[in-house]
């Protein structure tokens, strides 16, 4: 069951615990970054051996997704809480931010609303298919 559970910590003590429990690789673990991404934030995630970033999706651009891509991570978009007035005075989370997020590259999205994000998926899937 390992293999469809990932470890995520903003921690990197936490998610080295896990790496020395399991130094093999098979079981995943992220990173996750607050709102604000680090120039480093790559760098973090290979010192702890992470093979995921978990970074909010106000940082998912084709350019950060391609680097880390590049360096062997999977990303996952992460969406902050409704409430977060900060962030959701600037965005909508809605289809076409979803759809916006979906093509810069990332692997995995944590929203807010699953059922919207199935919607657009199917019609991209759709949209690819034809």
């Amino acid at each position: 069951m390992t293999d469809l559970v990932t470890f995520s910590s903003f921690h990197n003590s936490r998610t080295a615990l896990i790496r020395r429990m399991r130094s093999d690789m098979s079981i995943r673990t992220g990173k996750i970054f607050d709102e604000q991404l680090p120039a480093d934030w790559i760098e973090q995630c290979k010192s702890t051996h992470c093979n995921e970033a978990h970074v909010c999706f106000t940082a998912c651009t084709p350019e950060n997704m391609a680097r880390a891509h590049a360096a062997g991570l999977y990303v996952m978009a992460w969406f902050p809480h409704p409430q977060n007035k900060e962030i959701w005075s600037k965005h909508t989370e809605d289809a076409v931010l979803y759809e916006k997020v979906s093509r810069s590259g990332v692997d995995m999205m944590c929203v807010n609303k699953p059922d919207l994000l199935k919607v657009v998926h199917d019609r991209m899937s759709r949209e690819m298919a034809a």
